[in-house]
């Protein structure tokens, strides 16, 4: 059964809303968890800051491995030397939810309040338990 995970991105070093706006396919930073991170695994995409949202959904296409951006997405960099030569990414596929859900729609929510995630937290891949993915789906619905 695939894992659903949360992919951050900070909008002071990357532009993650223009990014799945531009393209279906991108890469992604797998810094924790790579050992369970795999193909056909979920993606739920969160801009973290002061605009916090849930902006983006997809699937892992590839196995963690060392490989470096795309091309097209350096410009999408705001702080290039992060993102810079091969590090441990995944390719995923992944489009922009039609509504961003932001940080506050989910502090309302009696299972998303208490969600790590949405208090703030640093770090690029966490796991979504399934109780967590089902509250998102029913919002997206």
């Amino acid at each position: 059964m695939p894992n659903t995970w949360l992919f951050q991105a900070n909008p002071n070093e990357y532009l993650v809303d223009e990014a799945l706006r531009a393209f279906s396919e991108h890469t992604w930073l797998v810094n924790k968890h790579r050992n369970h991170v795999h193909v056909g695994d979920k993606v739920l995409i969160w801009r973290c800051g002061r605009n916090a949202a849930l902006v983006g959904a997809g699937t892992v296409l590839t196995e963690p491995a060392e490989i470096e951006a795309r091309p097209e997405e350096k410009k999408f960099e705001k702080q290039p030397l992060k993102f810079v030569g091969k590090k441990t990414r995944v390719r995923v596929r992944a489009e922009a939810v039609k509504v961003p859900i932001s940080r506050k729609k989910m502090l309302n929510d009696p299972v998303l309040r208490s969600w790590f995630v949405v208090r703030g937290c640093q770090g690029t891949n966490f796991r979504v338990t399934p109780e967590i993915e089902k509250a998102i789906e029913n919002m997206l619905a």
